[in-house]
């Protein structure tokens, strides 16, 4: 699957990512194309991630090899996943 078909939807509306394993894809694929605004926004809101943009910023100029998804299964709660 190409980021076109992945990632790139997600990243122009969180919504789309309906399980986890979506999300997790989007956000290392915007690490890859340096979509800082997104990686922010995807933190859940107790990380206050707003306040650790720049760090956030320097570990997406990180080299990043692989995701390798080897498992997800839905969680007990609608919001949670493994």
């Amino acid at each position: 699957m190409n980021y076109q078909e992945c990632c790139q939807p997600i990243h122009n509306d969180v919504t789309l990512a309906k399980k986890p394993e979506q999300l997790m894809r989007a956000r290392y694929s915007a690490h890859l194309t340096k979509n800082v605004d997104f990686v922010v926004a995807t933190y859940h809101p107790n990380c206050h991630a707003e306040q650790d943009r720049q760090a956030i910023a320097d570990s997406v100029n990180s080299d990043w090899a692989r995701l390798e998804v080897i498992n997800s299964e839905d969680g007990l709660h609608e919001n949670e996943a493994m």
